[in-house]
């Protein structure tokens, strides 16, 4: 799978990205810090899985997001936030996240939601789930 990491913080990118490639099936491609970077390797570039970071310079990730699904793009969106708020995990979910993982969760979990990601399903790690959860809201999604 083809990787792009949306990380403003270059040293999390890196340690993120040399982790990742020591995974046989997932390729990092390229590591962007802006959502405007996002939105311009993916209409260069193939692009499966996008891990995106939600407080970004410039554009941030959801509106990266927003725009991009406007754009009928087949990239697959995998939040990867330090942000635990219901009200942004649901805006994120709301504008086509296949996925959101909090800041919180381990590399293991980053990798296994990549693949679930990958295969078309939808994940949550369990702050994200916790969070929608006392909300009390409803949420009408699958959830892995």
């Amino acid at each position: 799978m083809e990787v792009l990491i949306a990380e403003d913080h270059f040293l999390t990118a890196q340690l993120l990205a040399k982790t990742l490639a020591k995974n046989d099936d997932i390729n990092v491609i390229g590591i962007v810090s802006d959502g405007y970077k996002v939105i311009e390797v993916i209409s260069q570039r193939k692009v499966d899985i996008c891990l995106l970071d939600i407080s970004m310079p410039n554009l941030n990730g959801l509106e990266a997001l927003k725009i991009l699904a406007r754009k009928k793009k087949k990239v697959k969106f995998l939040i990867l936030s330090g942000h635990i708020e219901s009200w942004i995990i649901e805006k994120a979910l709301k504008y086509g996240a296949y996925g959101y993982i909090t800041k919180k969760a381990d590399i293991e979990e980053v990798i296994k939601a990549l693949h679930i990601v990958y295969s078309g399903e939808k994940y949550l790690d369990a702050v994200a789930l916790d969070s929608l959860k006392s909300s009390n809201r409803t949420l009408s999604l699958q959830i892995v």
